[in-house]
């Protein structure tokens, strides 16, 4: 099993719809690739892990670089691991664009993912940088 993490910053002309396209891509390959996962998207930047075959990993993080819907990508973390860390998970997306999201959802969304970084067991190093990037963008640190 191979782990990668990463983070970017979203493209200044990024859409709420390129974000459900993305969502929407990566769900299915992932699937169709045996990737498990994360994707955090806050405050224009994303932290994402991926967890998978080794091949299937590096070609997904290929495509992701080449995306222009990103830019800044920076490769936290890689590694070989035992076993998954996310492996009932694929992606979890909150808008906090929309048009019914509020400054009080928007903090309890961050809170809650805080809360769940400090409660997951980072079974490898790529989980523990994936989690740390995640509390920092919550914490307001930007990517």
């Amino acid at each position: 099993m191979y782990q990668l993490s990463y983070q970017s910053n979203a493209n200044e002309s990024i859409s709420s719809g390129d974000i459900q396209s993305i969502l929407e891509t990566a769900r299915k390959r992932n699937k169709e690739l045996g990737i498990t996962g994360c994707l955090v998207f806050h405050n224009s930047c994303f932290v994402q892990i991926l967890e998978g075959k080794k091949k299937h990993v590096k070609s997904v993080f290929q495509d992701i670089k080449g995306d222009k819907r990103h830019c800044n990508v920076k490769l936290l973390w890689k590694g070989k691991v035992e076993e998954r860390g996310f492996n009932d998970w694929s992606m979890g997306y909150y808008d906090s664009t929309n048009e019914g999201a509020n400054s009080a959802d928007v903090k309890v969304f961050e809170q809650n993912l805080i809360m769940l970084s400090e409660l997951s067991q980072s079974s490898s190093a790529t989980v523990s940088m994936f989690w740390v990037r995640v509390r920092k963008l919550m914490l307001g640190g930007g990517c």
